[in-house]
């Protein structure tokens, strides 16, 4: 698949994405916008059941709260 293939499959993907979510109809400075936050909250949702698990493990294991901050402590022998 030569470079341009590749540019035309990735264009029509993108065309694509802009007719699904109706980022067509805004200015490319709103399209932006909501691209990035778009980007960000699925992140959090995707990243944040992850991370809460990681923090309850890191809990059941043997941790304090500093002002806020977790601290791991070291396992016991």
């Amino acid at each position: 698949m030569s470079l341009g293939d590749c540019w035309k499959q990735l264009s029509w993907f993108y065309y694509q994405y802009l007719l699904v979510t109706a980022l067509y109809m805004l200015e490319p400075w709103e399209r932006t916008v909501f691209s990035i936050l778009q980007q960000h909250l699925t992140a959090l949702f995707v990243m944040k059941p992850k991370s809460m698990e990681c923090l309850k493990d890191a809990t059941i294991l043997g941790s304090r709260s500093i002002r806020g901050h977790v601290v791991l402590l070291p396992l016991p022998p």
